[in-house]
């Protein structure tokens, strides 16, 4: 049997005491803001949700929420092409340190980026890093490793006071918009919204016009030339890089090799009989090998001679450049 409950009524002055309690306690709380509805300029302090990246490659991300109490002023960046971006972004005088220098300078940029404090060409040690003073370090996931060629672990970084931003187009699931989502999320950390803004607009309509000069083209399949020797033939099955495969697909270009996990075999290529094959590197001498291996003759690649050379940067440099890249490809690929 249920016992009754007596409802007692509050007394008004009681309720009028609480209800101003409970509106000074809720106006306490912070919450992490949703940067694509805040307009203007930032508000500080600033809550960012950003990653730690997997120690071992292929496995999943955790997240790490970063803190910025206002716009840094020394970022440290771990490829050239952040700096690029941070650079179209107009903040040169905020880059305190650049890594990984690979190609040559986006035109337009030349003489600020000869500006910069170059840490390395090549990718840095932690030590490096830190040894430039920065207040964050901005960069792929890969390189936030504890190894010589790593910049350290976001938990190390972090640890030191160090702030961190993994860009969101390296994660392993990553599209298009997430690298819309990096400028975004940078001009926010930075505090210039309306050059974000700016940027991300140019930047899709250049995606816009290039994926529809190519909406009626063929689709072709395509393999990583990463190397080889004495006319064989290395490929890099790229399946988990989600960013650049499904990025290409919009201008009808399909992995071949998407399925594959561990190395591709020579049987594997001859079975994908790839249409293309894309290199990072100009090497003729090599490419004449491969078109005179015989074993390779049955492969369009190789019988139609289309080894296409495209720069590191572009393609693997998770950023703004891959659409230059897709732009030069296509237009050798299909002839645009």
């Amino acid at each position: 049997m249920e016992k009754n409950v007596k409802k007692e009524n509050i007394p008004w002055p009681l309720l009028v005491v609480l209800l101003v309690l409970l509106t000074v306690l809720s106006s306490g709380k912070k919450s992490a803001p949703n940067l694509a509805e805040q307009g203007g300029g930032t508000a500080y302090p600033l809550v960012v949700a950003n990653y730690s990246p997997a120690e071992k490659y292929g496995e999943p991300w955790s997240g790490r929420t970063q803190t910025f109490e206002g716009p840094p002023s020394r970022a440290v960046v771990t490829t050239q092409t952040v700096a690029e971006l941070l650079l179209r972004l107009g903040l040169a005088d905020r880059i305190a340190g650049v890594c990984g220098v690979f190609d040559a300078v986006t035109e337009g940029l030349e003489d600020e980026f000869a500006k910069l404090n170059i840490i390395t060409t090549s990718y840095a040690s932690k030590e490096l890093v830190v040894g430039a003073n920065p207040d964050v370090v901005i960069g792929r996931g890969g390189l936030f490793a504890d190894a010589d060629w790593g910049c350290g672990t976001v938990d190390d970084l972090n640890d030191m006071g160090i702030k961190t931003f993994v860009l969101n187009a390296s994660r392993p699931d990553a599209t298009i918009d997430d690298l819309y989502r990096d400028i975004e999320e940078l001009g926010a950390i930075f505090d210039v919204r309306e050059n974000a803004t700016a940027f991300i607009a140019e930047t899709k309509a250049e995606f816009a016009a290039v994926t529809a000069k190519l909406a009626d083209k063929p689709a072709k399949t395509y393999g990583w030339l990463w190397g080889g020797e004495n006319g064989g033939v290395i490929i890099y099955a790229a399946g988990s890089e989600h960013f650049l495969n499904s990025t290409l697909e919009r201008i009808n270009l399909v992995n071949a090799f998407a399925g594959v996990s561990g190395d591709v075999s020579l049987e594997q290529v001859v079975l994908a009989n790839p249409d293309i094959l894309i290199y990072t590197v100009d090497d003729a001498p090599f490419f004449e090998e491969l078109y005179a291996n015989e074993a390779l003759q049955s492969v369009n690649a190789i019988k139609n001679r289309e080894i296409y050379v495209v720069t590191y940067n572009d393609f693997w440099g998770y950023g703004y450049q891959i659409f230059t890249g897709m732009e030069k490809l296509a237009g050798e690929v299909f002839g645009d």
